[in-house]
């Protein structure tokens, strides 16, 4: 019996390496079809410090992105009527929400490169009223600009959160 006992013990024992790398190996397979659920890629752009966010669709969704042109001051009814058609000569302007500050006090606003892919951009403050933000300098007219979600895009950049 006692023979029994001890031949029972060494065959656990020689079977437990074996186990821990039949174990290992099926971690290594799961690890390898495990799908990517991230709500977006970040990315650096080459030769740039910036960095590129791509949304999936349903990260775009859950934080309402919206996005809007920027918009020919001297074009625009609201803004001629907010800052005087003489002032928004050479301007352009966006809604208050696109407007990030960054810690140094610089502004920027994040731009649509392509569907759900935004960068950062910089922007030049001339002035804000009611809700819209003239600009002596930043991205052309017509340029799509994110105007609901801009927090989120700024977290995702920065690694706020993690």
């Amino acid at each position: 019996m006692r023979l029994h006992q001890r031949l029972s013990t060494l065959l656990v024992i020689a079977a437990l390496p074996v186990a821990a790398l039949g174990l290992a190996a099926c971690t290594g397979i799961a690890d390898a079809t495990k799908e990517d659920t991230s709500p977006a890629k970040v990315e650096a752009i080459d030769g740039s410090k910036q960095k590129r966010i791509t949304l999936r669709p349903e990260a775009a969704k859950r934080i309402g992105l919206k996005t809007e042109p920027i918009l020919d001051a001297a074009g625009s009814p609201a803004a001629s009527q907010a800052f005087g058609a003489a002032f928004a000569a050479g301007k352009t302007t966006m809604p208050y929400g696109a407007l990030i500050y960054h810690a140094d006090g610089t502004t920027y606003a994040y731009t649509a490169t392509q569907p759900l892919t935004f960068t950062r951009v910089p922007v030049t403050v001339a002035s804000i009223k009611t809700g819209i933000v003239a600009l002596s300098a930043g991205p052309a007219v017509g340029t799509e600009i994110v105007t609901v979600g801009t927090a989120e895009l700024h977290g995702l950049e920065t690694g706020v959160g993690k």
